[in-house]
């Protein structure tokens, strides 16, 4: 349960990493 708890946990901050990432990408593609 607390690995679970412990894994979702890094997921999320790994997930909200890439969002930041994929946005300057879509930005940069979108100026272009």
């Amino acid at each position: 349960m607390i690995k679970g708890i412990f894994e979702t946990h890094i997921n999320v901050s790994d997930y909200a990493k890439s969002a930041q990432f994929y946005e300057k990408i879509a930005r940069r593609s979108a100026f272009t």
